[in-house]
């Protein structure tokens, strides 16, 4: 994993900003889009035991199209924040994977620092994942590194919108205020947008549980569904 030179060609952010930003790539008439935020990371391992050594930036590859992307470094941090989010488009959540690798961008060489993998099987479509993920294949401590600091850590958002085109979410630029609100907020839903309802288990005066299947998972649940209108 050592020795991968960061390519400057490859960052999609020339200069230094807390804010996120989109970056947009075309999209086919056929693909759905998926928003990847990479927010930040703690507890990486300093590059030969010197935080003013360590500069990471993150890699983000897929294995169901040809995109790939990388945040801009910042310097001297083992807890850098990023704050960057991307759009990948793939047509099948199924078997749909994306690759985080995190390295130190160094003079000669750059060092890997750890890395995750996420499966896109289990998102549900227009609702946001907001998830802190240990990191994997981190390098084994040193004398001059800390033996007994926590394992690294990578915070990422993440958002599949299918079906839902009408989401606040446009398919072009998105102003950075916009783009961390759609990210970190839930659209409302009806029951029947996420769930098939099914038998009727009981009622109320304002409300009937009905057997409802999760239209994605296929799980079944109980769920009471109150009526705003007493005389419907």
């Amino acid at each position: 994993y050592g020795g991968d030179k960061q390519d400057e060609g490859e960052n999609p952010i020339k200069k230094k900003s807390k804010k996120i930003i989109i970056d947009t790539v075309h999209m086919t008439e056929r693909e759905e889009t998926l928003f990847v935020s990479v927010v930040a990371a703690r507890n990486l391992l300093s590059c030969d035991g010197f935080l003013s050594s360590t500069s990471p930036y993150c890699k983000i590859t897929c294995n169901f199209n040809g995109q790939r992307f990388k945040t801009r470094k910042i310097s001297k941090t083992t807890n850098p924040e990023w704050n960057t989010a991307f759009k990948f488009f793939t047509k099948e959540l199924k078997g749909s994977e994306l690759y985080f690798k995190v390295f130190s961008s160094g003079f000669s060489r750059d060092t890997f620092l750890g890395e995750i993998k996420i499966s896109l099987t289990y998102l549900v479509d227009g609702d946001p994942v907001d998830k802190w993920y240990w990191l994997q294949n981190e390098p084994k401590p040193t004398k001059k590194n800390t033996k007994q600091k926590p394992p690294g850590e990578i915070r990422v958002i993440l958002q599949y919108l299918g079906n839902n085109k009408d989401s606040s979410f446009e398919y072009s630029s998105i102003k950075s205020a916009e783009a961390i609100q759609a990210l970190t907020t839930p659209r409302k839903k009806k029951v029947d947008d996420v769930y098939d309802i099914n038998k009727e288990l009981g009622r109320g005066t304002f409300s009937v549980v009905h057997v409802c299947t999760h239209k994605t998972t296929k799980e079944n649940y109980a769920i009471k569904i109150i009526k705003n209108d007493p005389d419907e």
